[in-house]
């Protein structure tokens, strides 16, 4: 009596110092003192009736299996490895490994009769290339053997395409490669057509000596220029006469008249041997553009016949996972600290609204009184 008299003297004296608003509190405190009982119950009858629960309900377990998709290997996508694109692009595997008619199929076989959505999860975990696929039943042993059969399914399923993409990629290399081949052969018949037809070292020593000639009717038709000049010179001389003077003028007019023929003829050849040489260009062009594309598809078959992870993803099953032995469901631990957290909530908010009706109670009746 003594310690409980010396309690409410102090809750005044705190009531008297901080006023009404620190009231409030004070006695909402003393109204949840009186009130613990009610946390207990409350809390006791949920914990109760979730173990309760816990021990009618069926258990459930879940085993879990791991797929790890590997990166491509040395070929042009290996670039491509672990980036955004790549990571978002693994997500068709996702869907592979929970299709509905791999699970269907697979459910069948091992007499599982629980539905995909209760049962079977895939994920991928984070922005790794590690696909973990989760079985939960009733029976562990089942529960274990779906996980593995689906994830060895989902391997075998994508080595399987994998295989097609691959054949189907050596046939169309196989084709290519046959197409430059036939290409490369018409590049090689055709230039050396050519070049048995149409030599080129004749013409080019023609126009060279034409060149030569040139130049020597040059060199005579300036030097009849000149003896002419030095005749006309010597027009008055005894020694000029008509008949030497026309000698000299027919020599310039032959040696004029060679000139310009010789001119049209180098012209004309030199065309002639100018679109030969731009002809045997091209077809030596040609050639060497037959053979390099013939050298690419060359290697780019060999690459794909050689190594078969240049062509795709590989899938492996890294943990074919263990018979669970603990339970997955119903968590007791968990569901018991969930039943007493929401028991405690749910609790404070019952008492913090009847607090409050009964405090609003409290003071209508004072009002009443007062006005009596």
């Amino acid at each position: 009596m003594f310690h409980q008299t010396l309690a409410h003297s102090q809750i005044l004296q705190s009531i008297s110092v901080h006023g009404p608003h620190d009231f409030e509190l004070v006695e909402f405190a003393e109204y949840l003192y009186d009130k613990r009982i009610v946390f207990l119950v409350s809390c006791g009858v949920a914990i109760g009736l979730t173990l309760a629960a816990g021990a009618f309900l069926p258990k459930q377990y879940t085993a879990k299996s791991s797929i790890m998709i590997g990166t491509p290997g040395n070929g042009p996508h290996a670039t491509a490895a672990l980036s955004p694109a790549y990571l978002e692009s693994l997500k068709s595997w996702e869907s592979l490994a929970s299709s509905d008619s791999l699970y269907v199929r697979t459910a069948g076989r091992l007499r599982v009769n629980s539905s995909k959505a209760s049962t079977l999860k895939v994920a991928r975990l984070g922005n790794s290339t590690v696909i973990e696929i989760s079985a939960t039943l009733r029976n562990p042993v089942q529960a274990q053997a779906l996980a593995q059969n689906i994830a060895e399914q989902t391997v075998e399923i994508s080595r399987a395409l994998e295989a097609k993409t691959a054949e189907g990629l050596a046939s169309e290399l196989k084709k290519q490669l046959q197409a430059a081949q036939e290409r490369l052969t018409r590049a090689y018949q055709a230039l050396a057509a050519f070049t048995s037809t149409t030599p080129l070292e004749a013409p080019e020593n023609d126009m060279r000596s034409g060149f030569d000639f040139q130049l020597h009717l040059a060199q005579d038709l300036s030097a009849a220029r000149t003896s002419l000049a030095e005749y006309e010179a010597q027009k008055n001389s005894p020694e000029a006469s008509a008949a030497r003077l026309a000698g000299f003028e027919a020599r310039i007019a032959a040696l004029e008249g060679q000139q310009r023929d010789l001119s049209v003829s180098l012209a004309k050849k030199g065309a002639q041997l100018d679109a030969a040489k731009s002809r045997r260009s091209a077809l030596e062009d040609e050639q060497r553009s037959a053979r390099s594309a013939y050298e690419d598809v060359r290697i780019k078959l060999n690459d794909a016949l050689s190594s078969p992870e240049y062509n795709g993803t590989r899938l492996h099953i890294i943990d074919p996972g263990m018979v669970p032995r603990d339970a997955s469901s119903p968590n007791i631990r968990l569901d018991v600290a969930a039943a007493f957290l929401a028991s405690l909530v749910g609790t404070l908010a019952f008492l913090v609204v009847r607090f409050g009706y009964v405090r609003l109670q409290r003071e209508r009746s004072e009002h009443l009184y007062s006005l009596r």
